[in-house]
This record gives C-alpha cells, sequence and structure tokens, in this order.
C-alpha cells in the first residue's frame, strides 16, 4: 500500500452475510406474492419453449416426412404391424433394435380409418404401386412420383390438416408463452421497483437521522452509490438473477 494512501472503499464484512440476506428479504417480504406470481408464469413461459421444438418434431415425423420402413427378423413389440413371413412394418425404429433386413426404400402409409371413397379410387387406379394389408396401405415414396398431383393432395390431405392443426397449436403456444413472458417480466419489475421504493427510502431515513460527523467521515459519492446502484444491484439479484436461475433450471 502506498504511504499516507487511504483507499476509498475498504473492505468491510464478508462477501456473503447471511443475517444481511434476511434483512433484505424482509423488506421483499410484502411483495412476494408477486414474485410467485411471476414465477408461476416463468413457468408457463418455460413449458412453451419446450412445447415448441416438441411441435416441430411431431409435425414432421407424423405428417410432412411420415414415412417407414419394413423389416425382417426382429421381436414383435407395439408399434410394429405385421405383414406375415415375419415381417413387419414400422414408423419407427429403436437404437437397441437390429432387425435381419431392412428396406432401403422409405414407404408412406396410411392406416385403414384414414382411407375414404375418394382415396379408394386412387388406390384401385393404381393397383400396381400399392400394398395393403390388413393393419396398413403402403406405397414406396419413390412411387408417390408417378401419381399426378391431384392424387397425392388427395392422399396427403391429411397430412396437411395435421400440419394445419398443429401450426394452429403453435401459434397458441406462442402467444401463451409470449404473454406468460411479458407478465413475468412485468411483475419481477413492479415487484424490484416497489422493493427498492421501500429500501430507499429506510436508506434515506437512517442518513437524516445520522449526525454531522458521519458525512465528514464519508465521502457523498459512496453514499449515493449505496442509495442508487447497491440497492439497484440488490434489486437485481432478487429478480433478474432469480428467474434466470429457474428457467435455467426447468430448461
Amino acid at each position: 500500500m502506498i504511504h499516507g494512501f487511504s483507499p476509498s472503499e475498504p473492505e468491510i464484512g464478508k462477501v456473503f452475510d447471511l443475517g444481511i440476506v434476511k434483512r433484505l428479504l424482509a423488506y421483499m417480504k410484502p411483495y412476494l406474492k408477486y414474485l410467485i406470481l411471476a414465477a408461476v408464469f416463468l413457468i408457463i413461459a418455460a413449458g412453451a419453449e419446450i412445447a415448441y421444438p416438441y411441435i416441430t418434431k411431431v409435425a414432421i415425423d407424423n405428417y410432412i416426412v411420415k414415412s417407414g420402413w419394413i423389416v425382417e427378423g426382429i421381436k414383435y413389440r407395439a408399434g410394429l404391424i405385421p405383414l406375415g413371413d415375419d415381417r413387419y412394418f414400422t414408423a419407427r425404429l429403436n437404437r437397441w433394435e437390429k432387425p435381419k433386413w431392412i428396406s432401403k426404400e422409405r414407404y408412406y402409409f396410411l392406416y385403414p380409418d384414414e382411407i375414404d371413397t375418394q382415396i379408394e379410387a386412387i388406390i384401385a387406379s393404381h393397383p400396381e404401386l400399392f400394398h395393403c394389408y390388413e393393419g396398413v396401405i403402403l406405397i414406396a415414396h419413390s412411387d408417390l412420383k408417378r401419381l399426378k398431383p391431384e392424387e397425392v393432395l388427395t392422399l396427403r390431405g391429411g397430412d396437411i390438416a395435421g400440419v394445419l392443426r398443429l401450426t394452429l397449436l403453435f401459434l397458441l403456444i406462442l402467444l401463451l408463452g409470449g404473454g406468460a413472458n411479458y407478465f413475468q417480466i412485468y411483475l419481477s419489475q413492479y415487484a424490484g421497483q416497489l422493493f427498492m421504493h421501500a429500501l430507499r427510502k429506510r436508506i434515506f431515513r437512517k442518513l437524516m437521522q445520522l449526525d454531522i460527523q458521519f458525512f465528514d467521515r464519508n465521502p457523498v459519492g459512496r453514499l449515493v452509490t449505496r442509495a442508487t446502484n447497491d440497492v439497484e444491484a440488490i434489486n437485481e439479484a432478487f429478480t433478474q438473477i432469480f428467474a434466470r436461475l429457474l428457467k435455467d433450471f426447468l430448461l
């Protein structure tokens, strides 16, 4: 240390003092209901963020790229459709499953409850392209190109409707997540402002009660910092950082 030099910000106390935290929580307690409500909205917003990629996955797997394989030599499980001669059709293979044979061709499939009169007419007019089984009707993806555009549109009408439904659901969840995020930020900031107001009033009252010698010993800049920047930092710790930690935990 340089001789005769006294630092303006001496180290006082510990880096973390549980007693001080408890005293600060007393100022936050009247506004705890706002933080709890903000946490609820944060959970909703986090759930919406998780739903976005899941809805996209469902749209791609079930409607946009709707396909599967014919496999042989695999143990039967739920989700496999028997085709006869130890052959099954599946739209999803688990990593641990190792069939003896798997078709190189991917097949577009329709279940019996998806067939209407228009699709029946398309199947009847192209018997060489469709493979009809008891539980599923298959057509190779390469053979879809041999159908007329309007036939493909009719064949995939259910997929288009499914994508539209998921798009609507995505937009609704987007609005829900955006609204929840807005109210979470609003309530957190509202509680933080009330907390800072109460704390600054308490600091100001305390300063007004001190004798004049206190102000001679402590620079005005330090006192202003305590009542402004430090209170703002405490508010950020109790609101924004708490929200970030909760969101990181959920996601």
